[in-house]
This record gives structure tokens, sequence and C-alpha cells, in this order.
């Protein structure tokens, strides 16, 4: 949310940078949160899961890191243009 806020602030007066900056973090919240009950289950089946086998592998949970790393990239690539 802190980088959000610096694209809000460095492109103040632009109404549609500053949309796509609090658009692409909602999107990248949802998404995060939908992998996360996809991938996982329920978080009670997370934290209760008494070996490592139950576990989704780590092939799928990297997934969980996709929506981030866009966001975090369309936002870098905002910042570098100001």
């Amino acid at each position: 949310a802190v980088i959000t806020l610096r694209v809000w602030y460095l492109f103040s007066r632009n109404a549609f940078v500053r949309a796509i900056a609090v658009g692409a973090l909602c999107s990248s919240t949802a998404v995060s949160l939908a992998l996360v009950f996809t991938l996982v289950g329920t978080i009670e089946a997370f934290l209760t899961a008494s070996s490592p086998t139950q576990m989704p592998s780590a092939g799928r949970l990297v997934w969980l890191y996709v929506p981030s790393l866009i966001f975090h990239s369309i936002l870098f690539a905002l910042k570098v243009y100001r």
C-alpha cells in the first residue's frame, strides 16, 4: 500500500494514473486471496497440516507471488516514468 501512496502523490494531477494504481492494488489483493483459497483450501487446513505431504507443491505455491510481482512492476514503471 505504501508504493501505491507514493505513485498517488507522484501523479497528483492525473486521475487516470491514480485510478490505475488503486485498481492494481485492489486486483492484486483479490487475485492473491483467490489463489490462496484455491491452492491451500481453507486457512484452518493450512494451519493444521500435520505433515508436509498434505501441503501443495512448491511449484503451485510460487503462483502466489505472481500478482504481487505484476503489481509492483507496474508501480515501479510508473515511478521510473515520473
